[in-house]
């Protein structure tokens, strides 16, 4: 039972130097994730600390098993010198006392025996305390790693939606830019126009002085014309 026991703190031993290896590579996962592997940390010493409890429970039962020796012991060494006092029956009477003496020797270290069974009994009673306060420390952290564990889903989920959101931004900015670049054209092209419209109207400016210079020019060789008419009359 002691090679069982230390072969399991072997194994644990190894487990937990493994777990810590795999914990060093996943240092670049998220912050939310983090605490997860954290309480995964605890978990190797609770398996040591069981160890620790069966190792108690093997001393206490080889305590158990030298008590039955010594009591096996004894009252075989008591039915001994019982049955030598028999024999001595016919010793004198001042060698009995001797022999009596001799039978109340085995009465105290059944005493001795009787104080070593109840502090092996007091003993298995506060084993049995500890063994109830790490089965209520074990439910309660087996509790607490049910919350991380709904946490880092809640977080998980939170993030999830984060991203959809983000994505449907980044869709609503390409529309909004591609709408921009078709009213950009359009104003490139409503420019062009204006300008092709401001030359045209310059063309007509220039045709309307040409015209109106003409027009001055006949009025004024007309009204000569007609002076001399005038004149020469």
């Amino acid at each position: 039972m002691r090679q069982h026991i230390i072969n399991q703190r072997e194994q644990i031993t190894e487990k937990y130097q493994t777990s810590s290896t795999a914990s060093t590579h996943q240092r670049t996962a998220p912050t939310h994730q983090r605490t997860p592997s954290t309480h995964q940390r605890t978990a190797p010493t609770h398996h040591l600390q069981r160890l620790h409890i069966s190792e108690q429970r093997l001393h206490i039962t080889e305590m158990r098993q030298h008590i039955i020796n010594q009591r096996e012991q004894i009252t075989e060494k008591y039915q001994t010198s019982s049955t030598a006092s028999t024999h001595q029956r016919t010793a004198p009477t001042h060698q009995r006392t001797p022999s009596t003496h001799q039978r109340t020797a085995p009465t105290h270290h059944l005493q001795r025996l009787h104080i070593s069974e109840q502090r092996l009994h007091i003993t298995e009673m506060r084993q049995h305390i500890i063994n109830q306060r790490e089965q209520s420390t074990e439910k309660y952290q087996n509790i607490i790693y049910s919350v991380y564990t709904s946490a880092n889903s809640a977080c998980t989920s939170e993030n999830s939606v984060y991203t959809s959101t983000n994505s449907a931004y980044t869709s609503a900015n390409s529309v909004y830019t591609s709408a921009n670049s078709v009213y950009t054209s359009a104003n490139s092209v409503y420019t062009s126009t204006n300008s092709v419209y401001t030359s045209a109207n310059s063309v007509y400016t220039s045709a309307n002085s040409a015209c109106t210079s003409a027009n001055s020019a006949s009025i004024s060789s007309h009204e000569k014309h007609k002076h001399f008419s005038n004149q020469s009359q």
